[in-house]
């Protein structure tokens, strides 16, 4: 009788160290994925690249703006069309880019215009 409380005590033992386990890894994965977030974000600033919003401005001249999240600037990427960009016209969302500024006219008031070098999404 002593020997099948202690298998029993054992078992039990067993199934409950391993629900724990599998929460803390959960936990320990999403806390990993925020942190490799953190480090692709800075890795990419350090590679030359800004953190930015593209937003589409229907009824304005300017039908697309970046937003530089880091510094408020607001731009108007007038070589969207381009086909390497072009997919990230389909929808707002956030990005890394890196720009050249034009010294050309403005096509619109609320933003300078650059000429987009590279875009990556930014989850």
């Amino acid at each position: 009788m002593n020997s099948i409380l202690k298998i029993s005590f054992i078992l039990l033992l067993l199934t409950t160290g391993g629900c724990d386990s599998t929460k803390s890894s959960a936990n320990e994965e999403s806390k990993e994925a925020e942190t490799k977030t953190q480090i692709n974000s800075d890795d990419m600033v350090k590679e030359g690249f800004v953190l930015g919003s593209i937003k589409i401005n229907r009824g304005s001249a300017c039908p697309y703006i970046i937003e530089d999240e880091q510094l408020g600037l607001k731009y108007d990427p007038v070589n969207l069309d381009e086909e390497k960009f072009k997919k990230f016209k389909l929808e707002e969302q956030k990005i890394f880019f890196k720009f050249t500024p034009l010294r050309r006219m403005n096509r619109c008031n609320e933003a300078s215009p650059i000429q987009l070098t590279a875009i990556e999404i930014r989850e």
